[in-house]
């Protein structure tokens, strides 16, 4: 199989990320039923600000074959997507993706949660993580963070995180000449590991696919 140059810049994600109070993991057939649940009861939250919410509704089944695309890619080498679940009980709280850009040097962190595990700061602390992973670990240039201005919660995780306002652009979705949104970039690079939040902030715990613990470079 002939790399693909833009994945061969980076090392590939873990399949596993633990932090103080969560796990990030690469889906497993066993998630479809709660993962599917999930984003039933919250929907209406979702399409505010996801594009892929708004999709057309999903069967069971055609979640199952996206959970298991997700779980090839990491099984290849490049996967993105991670389910977030809480340490303690174990139960799914949402999704969170460490993806490639444009740019091979350049990781972009998307996320969303359940209503439920709003309001208890386990994006940030999964963010946090994120960041550690695709600067300290994967060895990206820059991670970024974009959201929508208005929502406030996504910002603020990005601010509190550490990362720093870059640009705010205007772009057409889908290409549709009559609708336009608003996008907020915010960033960290290697020098946020030095100073501010991420510079402190515990460096989780990576493993493999068959649970073998994966050493931070040097």
């Amino acid at each position: 199989m002939t790399a693909d140059p833009q994945r061969a810049a980076l090392l590939p994600s873990p399949h596993r990320i633990t932090t103080d109070r969560l796990v990030l993991r690469a889906y497993e057939r066993s998630d479809v039923l709660d993962v599917f649940e999930a984003i039933e009861a919250n929907a209406v939250r979702l399409q505010a600000f996801m594009a892929w919410a708004r999709e057309a509704p999903e069967t069971i089944d055609q979640r199952r074959e996206k959970l298991a695309h997700f779980r090839r890619e990491f099984d290849e080498g490049h996967g993105t997507n991670y389910g977030v679940f809480n340490r303690a009980n174990g139960n799914f709280l949402g999704g969170f993706a460490l993806t490639v850009t444009n740019d091979p040097t350049v990781l972009e962190i998307g996320y969303w949660l359940t209503a439920e595990a709003e309001g208890k700061w386990f994006a940030g602390e999964a963010a946090s993580a994120m960041a550690l992973v695709g600067l300290a670990y994967r060895g990206a240039r820059r991670v970024e963070i974009q959201c929508d201005p208005l929502n406030a919660r996504s910002r603020a995780v990005a601010q509190r995180v550490g990362f720093t306002w870059f640009q705010a652009t205007d772009w057409m979705p889908d290409g549709r000449l009559s609708e336009r949104a608003a996008t907020e970039t915010w960033i960290a690079t290697a020098d946020h590991l030095r100073l501010g939040p991420l510079a402190t902030a515990p460096r989780p715990t990576l493993a493999d696919a068959n649970g073998n613990l994966l050493a931070w470079p040097a």
